[in-house]
Formats: structure tokens, C-alpha cells, sequence
């Protein structure tokens, strides 16, 4: 998918979770072009076959939130995409 976008990988991910419900990626960023990257990520139009693949691939994934960064109503730090 990402090399069909001209984009990359992390690029596509993001574009990918931004069209979760209730999902907010919060990409952190320190260098310009770290910020122009999230920025191309959030312009990127993923189709209906794109949005498939991406979930068939990844659906069920478990993603580990650094304890750091947990929510306290989140205290197992941990989230499953379906």
C-alpha cells in the first residue's frame, strides 16, 4: 500500500488509524521534518481495498502502551484492533 501512495510505512499507519472510531493517534514529533511527514500521513486518501488490506493484515493486533504514557482508566496499557 505505501509504495502505491508514495509514502512510507509510518505514513500509512497513521492514515490507517486515523480512520479508526475512537481511535486518536497522537504522533509525537521534534524535527521539521518529522511534522511534514504527519502532515503528508494525514492528507493520504486510503480506498475501500486499501483499508482491507491493512486491516486483514493487522486486525486482532495487540499494541503495548509504555506505562508512561497510559491513561489511568487504561491500567493494562493494552489495545487489540479489530
Amino acid at each position: 500500500v505505501a509504495s502505491r501512495l508514495g509514502a512510507t510505512p509510518a505514513q500509512v499507519a497513521l492514515a490507517w488509524l486515523h480512520t479508526f472510531d475512537r481511535v486518536i493517534p497522537l504522533p509525537g514529533a521534534t524535527r521539521i521534518e518529522s511534522i511534514e511527514s504527519i502532515a503528508r500521513a494525514m492528507r493520504i486518501s486510503l480506498t475501500d481495498d486499501d483499508r482491507g488490506a491493512l486491516d486483514a493484515k493487522f486486525s486482532g493486533t495487540l499494541l503495548r502502551v509504555p506505562r508512561s504514557q497510559r491513561r489511568p482508566s487504561r491500567a493494562d496499557g493494552d489495545v487489540v484492533i479489530n
